[in-house]
């Protein structure tokens, strides 16, 4: 039997907590960890569609725990968000990009943050690519280290 557990993090400002959360009209779930839960938020956004993470994230994250709060969300129909009752309709790249947004202001209020770092994973990156477009301002800038496609020619 599968148990949902937020495994703990030692230290005065550490956050480790697994919750489900009302996004787009339906219980989604968030996974939050990180060693000082003052710095930066970065929202991880899984491939798929379907291909959640929130069962092996702990793991696979645990370096950026340091540097980062780390949000890893199942998103609807995925690992703990799947559900039997999610409208088809409602299965489409328009409500993704929707419940992108609305995770990303929910984490920017909790944390009272400006914006936060998104990070995708093939379809994630589709997601993430149609939010940044749709809110700019919700997420972080860097300059770019490595240069872009176009520069290298390709």
């Amino acid at each position: 039997m599968f148990t949902r557990k937020a495994y703990s993090i030692e230290g005065d400002h550490s956050i480790s907590e697994l919750f489900k959360l009302k996004i787009g009209g339906i219980d989604q779930w968030l996974y939050i960890r990180g060693e000082d839960k003052r710095k930066p938020v970065l929202l991880m956004l899984h491939g798929g569609p379907g291909a959640a993470q929130i069962g092996f994230a702990r793991k696979m994250q645990k370096r950026l725990e340091s540097h980062f709060v780390m949000v890893n969300w199942d998103q609807r129909g995925a690992g703990l968000s799947y559900a039997k009752d999610i409208p088809a309709s409602t299965m489409n790249i328009r409500q993704f990009v929707k419940d992108t947004i609305e995770v990303s202001h929910y984490l920017l209020d909790r944390f009272s943050q400006d914006n936060l770092y998104l990070v995708g994973h093939s379809w994630g990156t589709v997601i993430g690519l149609l939010a940044v477009y749709k809110e700019p301002l919700l997420f972080k800038r860097k300059r770019q280290i490595i240069p872009t496609c176009f520069q290298m020619g390709i």
